[in-house]
């Protein structure tokens, strides 16, 4: 359920205007002439998004408070799928209930089930209607009024959501309180056909609902409220119209023309209705159609809460609004729109300002006249509170309002996490770079400064992302770390976030390319692998023999770590192990079955070396070598499997014989050794 937010600013002026007759206005002139105190025609719309639920508000022949409502927002009953007449549909909205905040309000204006004249449902879409069951019940009002719903008229199954759900239970409560209810219309026929004549009319209509008889009458769609002459405006007999005729239910919406008899001044609560065209020719461009029939007005609430579909530029002309309220977002308002009322010099109210305020609603009293205009209540936009409108269409996006009028200004504007700068024109600078505070700072292509993080900007100097401050200065030639990532960044003396490889800070580093953050240790990068030292920042190793992990490792001047076995660097080979990043082998090292040596800085050796204990021989490609070898016009004997030179008399099992080797290793041949002969072959006799 949407939290309720307090009411305190608003029923404080309200108890005023009841009790006192005190006018109170958002910066407006001192009215012309004061009206009877007792009189008034008061409009009040709950200042939701998305969603109408409005109270109207006059005193009847004895000063007494007399209510009717239109609409009343979204409600917390919708289908759950049990009942086969109402599918769970997705798109159901089953969030924001405004019920209880309905009934708040109603309570502090004095409604009861005395004084409600009227509960007007506009169309079946729950954001409008999804309290009125629970409503008509408890207010019981005199006369419920809603035109016909079936769910065969609308062409796009994916708009019916619980629109008969919402119907049926306004029906049927409806017809549970006693209510007259009128769904259909003839400027012929009595206000209250059940209540007004001395013979009660019989129903147009009669059905039944789960056991309830539900008599719909007909009634003239012209009535008073008081002070409060009514109209309501684009009805049409919907029974005669044919299935799949229209989009949704918006076709079907009612609208409201409310005038003063006071003051003359009138107002048109637009509900949903739209200028889509449908085939059945009297729901057809209904804006089109009602502009001249509704005429010029002073207040204008706009329909289908701003949505593209309404509001067309002829219709808003003909009409030109002095005062328009919006239950909808400056967001998504076309561009058509607010720039007709802009030229129209209609001051234009949203509802999340009057909400900024701590007020629930906006209200405009026909009763009451300053200046030219009604008297208005809780615009939550005064000559003293400017507020920055964004929209998302339009040539220029982000304007400077004052008293709901596009206003030109100079300077930079902050609103809440809205920054805005203005050179002497209503809409902001947009795609701009400016000098201020020393400082670069950019207002993107909504008119919206740039602030607290990363923004990508397509200018004239490229694209590049770059960093700004909680006030909007763009950080240059320094690091950046991620408070929650602790991922490093470095932007360059541009504002550039750096991306790829780039010298900084006397080191090559290496940055994600996608998302510039820095990349440390190991890595592998266009296939050639990399180390960067994550205690110094990433900086690259290169140049020579670097101590990694415990280890040597060799990167060259590119950085490239040597890692795919056999290496010749400088002057000598050199193993650098595939398997664990070009760690290099030291030691004895067998390699592919073969044993090498490597002394302790690495490189590979090769003939005579003693090691240890003994003389080993290795050849040119560094091979230890065993068994008899030839080597420098000698025999001498390696160890097999070992390798170790062998020295003096030794028994060789594979001869079955005794050799002599001299104490350098060559083996003696053809000579006496003490009392022993050795042959050419080297063996003993």
């Amino acid at each position: 359920m949407k939290c309720m937010l307090k009411m305190f600013a608003f029923l404080t002026i309200v108890a005023g205007v009841l009790s006192a007759g005190v006018l109170v206005t958002s910066a407006q002139a001192e009215p012309n002439s004061a009206p009877a105190p007792t009189q008034t025609a008061q409009i009040h719309i709950l200042a939701e998004n998305y969603m109408d639920a409005i109270v109207l508000e006059s005193t009847d022949e004895n000063g007494e408070p007399i209510f009717g409502i239109v609409d009343s927002g979204q409600g917390d009953d919708w289908p759950d799928g049990s009942d086969a007449r109402y599918p769970d549909r997705p798109g159901i909205t089953k969030w924001d209930s405004i019920k209880e905040e309905m009934v708040d309000y109603l309570n502090q204006l004095g409604v009861t089930n005395e004084n409600l004249e009227f509960y007007l449902g506009t169309h079946v879409h729950s954001d409008h209607i999804g309290t009125a069951a629970f409503l008509i019940q408890k207010y019981q009002p005199k006369r419920v009024y809603a035109q016909p719903y079936r769910d065969e008229l609308i062409n796009n199954t994916a708009r019916l959501w619980d629109n008969l759900y919402q119907y049926d239970q306004l029906r049927k409560a409806a017809s549970q309180v006693g209510a007259t209810f009128i769904q259909y219309f003839d400027t012929s026929a009595e206000v209250d056909p059940v209540r007004d004549p001395e013979v009660p009319e019989k129903p147009t209509k009669t059905t039944t609902l789960d056991g309830i008889t539900i008599e719909a009458y007909t009634a003239n769609p012209a009535f008073e409220l008081g002070d409060m002459e009514l109209q309501v405006m684009h009805y049409f007999n919907v029974d005669n119209a044919p299935a799949s005729s229209m989009r949704d239910a918006n076709s079907l919406s009612l609208g409201v023309k409310v005038t003063s008899k006071t003051t003359g001044m009138n107002a048109f609560l637009s509900g949903d209705i739209d200028n889509y065209v449908s085939s059945y020719a009297p729901a057809s461009n209904a804006e089109d159609k009602l502009a001249s029939q509704v005429g010029k007005v002073d207040f204008l609430k706009l329909g289908h809460h701003g949505l593209e579909g309404s509001n067309t530029e002829k219709y808003l002309r003909t009409l030109s609004p002095k005062v328009a309220f919006m239950t909808g977002q400056f967001t998504l308002v076309p561009e058509k729109t607010y720039t007709t009322l802009a030229a129209l010099q209609t001051q234009f109210y949203q509802a999340d300002e009057v909400r900024q305020t701590g007020a629930v609603a906006f209200s405009v009293d026909l009763a009451k006249k300053v200046g030219s205009l009604p008297a208005l209540y809780n615009t939550g936009n005064t000559a003293s509170e400017p507020h920055l409108r964004t929209a998302n269409e339009g040539e220029h996006h982000t304007w400077y309002y004052v008293n709901g009028l596009p206003t030109p200004h100079d300077g930079l504007v902050k609103e809440g996490d809205n920054w805005a700068y203005f050179e002497n024109v209503a809409y902001s600078v947009q795609s701009k770079w400016i000098w201020h505070n020393n400082g670069w700072i950019y207002y993107d292509d909504k008119g919206l400064l740039e602030h607290n993080g990363w923004t990508f900007v397509q200018d004239t100097y490229g694209s590049h992302w770059y960093y700004f401050t909680n006030d909007g200065t763009m950080l240059k030639k320094q690091w950046i770390e991620d408070p929650v990532t602790h991922a490093l960044f470095y932007v360059d003396d541009s504002g550039y976030m750096q991306q790829g490889w780039n010298w900084v800070e006397d080191a090559w580093r290496y940055f994600d390319p996608s998302n510039g953050a820095l990349y440390s240790g190991w890595n592998t990068i266009g296939g050639d692998l990399y180390y960067l030292d994550p205690s110094n920042k990433g900086a690259m190793a290169k140049d020579g023999w670097v101590w990694i992990d415990n280890a040597w490792r060799y990167a060259d001047s590119s950085g490239h770590i040597y890692h795919f076995g056999w290496s010749w660097i400088e002057d000598g080979w050199y193993y650098l192990d595939a398997k664990d990043n070009g760690r290099m082998y030291k030691g004895w090292q067998q390699i592919d079955g073969i044993w090498y040596y490597m002394l302790d800085n690495g490189k590979m050796q090769k003939g005579w070396q003693w090691i240890g204990w003994a003389w080993f021989y290795f050849n040119e490609s560094g091979y230890m070598q065993s068994g008899w070898h030839w080597i420098d016009s000698a025999w001498y004997y390696l160890d097999v499997p070992g390798g170790a030179l062998r020295q003096g008399w030794f028994w060789l099992d594979s001869d079955n014989a005794w050799y002599y080797s001299y104490a350098g290793g060559a083996m003696a041949h053809d000579c006496w050794i003490g009392n022993y002969w050795l042959t050419s072959s080297g063996a003993m006799l």
